[in-house]
């Protein structure tokens, strides 16, 4: 097949075969992908050699840190993006500019892991914790 060219990429683009490798029995990758800091925790224990001079540099737990900040941030965010500002500053009484402060608070205790997947218990979850937030920042 001839391949004429445009200059049209949504024509041009339609003309090209593509080499599709599950034709040929090469699968997919279908595991989740490692995180920047998961990465590196890798890379940083892939040999014998490359663990033993990040343990005694410090590297190692500073990469253990690092994925564990990782961990926190992405549960603070997706509590954010589970519930409006709004939610937070009516419903829960917590000043705007203390909400991340207060889902740090709240991601402190391991239940919190747990009822992320369900708002609902989120929801109940996030009042208990709010009530004591306010009583421990004294905002009552």
């Amino acid at each position: 097949m001839s391949l004429i060219i445009t200059g049209d990429l949504t024509k041009d683009a339609a003309q090209i075969e593509y080499f599709d490798q599950s034709k040929v029995g090469i699968p997919f990758n279908t595991g989740r992908k490692f995180t920047q800091a998961e990465r590196r925790l890798f890379t940083a224990s892939s040999t014998p050699v490359d663990y033993l001079l990040n343990v005694i540099s410090g590297r190692m737990k500073m990469l253990k840190q690092l994925l564990k900040y990782e961990k926190i941030e992405g549960e603070k965010e997706q509590l954010n993006r589970m519930f409006e500002k709004d939610f937070f500053v009516r419903e829960l009484e917590i000043p705007e500019e203390l909400i991340d402060n207060f889902l740090y608070y709240c991601l402190d205790f391991a239940e919190v892991n747990a009822s992320l997947g369900e708002p609902l218990e989120a929801i109940e979850f996030l009042k208990k914790q709010a009530n004591e937030y306010r009583l421990s920042m004294k905002l009552d």
